[in-house]
């Protein structure tokens, strides 16, 4: 315990190197400075491990990164992450070639039929689309979940909302055509 403490000090004058002494004290046999005798100076071990991890915190302990390269779970996010997001933009960009003309006054004044209904064809599309961003975003983030165990490993926020504005997506498309 001792080594752990002196190896996460900074170099620095000898108080400061008894009283990061002292908060480990408790973990081992008696006191390890003089004014540190007295009992109610004695910390319990829960308490002196956590003031230890503060007085440290100052020091950047840097491990090794052992992921020599992108591992197979990256490159199936970063996949899911792009198939959520083109899918999406695909359904978005059918819908609005598939939703019905607006009339503008040069239609009228020259007489331009204009398709009041919305393309039965092309909306056979959006709704699988739609699912295949869905299903697309639901596993990235599964497989988003099962990498989430260090520090520099994050939720993809692209996935999030993949996920949001497909559901609502599949939602309104649901309630307006089925």
């Amino acid at each position: 315990m001792l080594a752990q403490t002196a190896a996460c000090m900074k170099p620095a004058d000898r108080h400061q190197k008894y009283a990061a002494l002292a908060l480990v004290s408790p973990l081992v046999d008696g006191p390890a400075t003089p004014w540190a005798r007295g009992s109610d100076h004695q910390l319990t071990k829960k308490v002196s491990q956590k003031r230890l991890a503060e007085s440290c915190r100052h020091m950047s302990l840097k491990l090794p990164n052992r992921r020599k390269r992108t591992d197979p779970l990256l490159r199936l996010l970063t996949w899911l992450n792009a198939l959520a997001v083109v899918c999406l933009l695909a359904a978005l960009c059918l819908t609005a070639i598939a939703k019905p003309e607006l009339e503008t006054f040069f239609d009228r004044y020259y007489e331009i039929p204009v398709r009041q209904t919305w393309n039965r064809d092309l909306l056979g599309y959006i709704g699988p689309l739609l699912g295949v961003s869905l299903l697309s975003s639901l596993s990235g983030l599964f497989v988003n979940r099962q990498r989430l165990r260090r520090k520099g490993d994050y939720i993809h926020a692209t996935l999030v909302i993949c996920l949001l504005l497909s559901l609502v997506g599949v939602g309104l498309f649901a309630r307006k055509f089925w």
